[in-house]
């Protein structure tokens, strides 16, 4: 019986792989694979054009051994990894500054601008506006069931809160920026009482 299509390349790409490590003497991890020492022998002494004759020969002894363990926490590292893609996409649509990305992803500027560039997104330059007191009120009262989880706010709640308030989210970042300085503990250890969480 022939190996189809699928097989036959497995078992070429396992023994192109094998002659990788041949070339780089990378004797344990032929050992890994379960070759002897007179496996290598044989295949060191094979011109590469008969791979493709020897593929077809041995394909029935070429097996692919999937761990699945390792297999769903890649899944898992990828899927979180493509997530965090499109917050950072999300943010940058919603006109998020650079120093945001930066704080919150590590960022840096030629990242940032290729993004901005990618979504046609063209963000402004220097300080935001300064949101009025309507709209700061709206923001702090909508802050209020964040920061009393006691926690920094992550990316996510940047994009819900500026989906709740319609304030552009460079406002947003700046705002909580400000309010994080001014409920900063004084020299003294003590507490100025004005923070999103509470009054004075």
């Amino acid at each position: 019986m022939a190996p189809d299509s699928s097989e036959g390349s497995l078992a070429r790409a396992v023994l192109d792989h094998v002659r990788d490590c041949l070339a780089r003497e990378d004797l344990e991890r032929l050992a890994a694979l379960g070759l002897r020492r007179e496996d290598v022998d044989g295949l060191r002494a094979l011109p590469q054009t008969a791979l493709d004759r020897l593929a077809r020969l041995v394909w029935r002894g070429i097996r692919l051994q999937v761990n699945g363990g390792d297999l769903r926490r890649g899944i898992d590292a990828v899927e979180k990894s493509l997530l965090g893609e499109t917050v950072q996409r999300d943010l940058i649509r919603a006109g998020a500054p650079r120093a945001m990305m930066t704080v919150l992803f590590g960022m840096g500027s030629r990242e940032f601008r290729r993004i901005r560039d990618d979504l046609g997104v063209t963000t402004g330059v220097g300080r935001p506006r300064t949101l009025g007191e309507d709209n700061e009120m709206a923001l702090w009262k909508a802050m209020v069931p964040y920061t009393r989880q006691g926690r920094a706010l992550s990316p996510e709640d940047y994009l819900e809160l500026q989906a709740e308030t319609r304030i552009p989210v460079r406002n947003i970042w700046r705002f909580v920026h400000e309010q994080s300085y001014a409920a900063a503990p004084d020299r003294s250890g003590g507490h100025d009482g004005h923070g999103p969480d509470g009054a004075a």
